[in-house]
């Protein structure tokens, strides 16, 4: 009876950890999307999508560009706000990515501006070098309100966490950039 008891008792347990481990599997599309961005400039366009697919974003059908918009992936559940992925290549390596995020309530929108701005944060100290080497590099994005940069990789790669005010309904109120630190300057429109 010892026996039988032990046997049904680690079944038991053996299906809990596989229930747990999909249940995981199937969160972890949540968690990765929702991840301050880690990919790095240098990227090949496959190595890319690949990355962005990891993080629930699908490249949609058509041929490659030099900027491509990568919207969320379809995704079970309730989200409270909208996030899109738009990416820019040169000689089909990745040189640009940006994650808009979009909040109906403002008090969401700071909310994860300020939860990306810490976690960004765990992974290194903001810089006022790396705010001056972003605002030369690319100026600021219209609307921004708040913002912070990271460098990474040494310094060869910089991030910026804005916080907006959208001009329009369905704009981003979040805005998170990955840029290489040799990135050629751009102002207005290419922003």
């Amino acid at each position: 009876m010892l026996q039988y008891n032990r046997a049904v008792q680690g079944a038991r347990l053996s299906l809990l950890s596989a229930l747990a481990a999909a249940l995981g599997t199937v969160a972890c599309g949540g968690l990765a999307r929702d991840a301050p961005l880690t990919i790095q400039p240098g990227l090949t366009r496959a190595q890319t999508i690949d990355a962005l697919h990891d993080r629930a974003y699908c490249r949609p059908d058509g041929p490659p560009r030099v900027r491509e918009l990568y919207p969320a992936c379809n995704r079970p559940g309730a989200e409270y706000g909208q996030s899109w992925i738009a990416v820019e290549f040169r000689h089909d390596q990745l040189v640009r990515i940006q994650r808009f995020e979009h909040y109906d309530d403002d008090s969401l929108a700071v909310e994860r501006w300020n939860d990306l701005v810490r976690r960004h944060g765990d992974l290194g100290d903001a810089s006022q070098h790396a705010r001056e080497e972003m605002v030369r590099l690319r100026g600021l994005p219209d609307g921004t309100r708040s913002w912070f940069a990271f460098p990474r990789a040494g310094g060869s790669v910089l991030v910026g966490v804005y916080l907006l005010a959208p001009a329009r309904p369905g704009e981003a109120n979040v805005l998170e950039e990955v840029i290489p630190a040799d990135m050629t300057p751009t102002t207005g429109a290419d922003n």
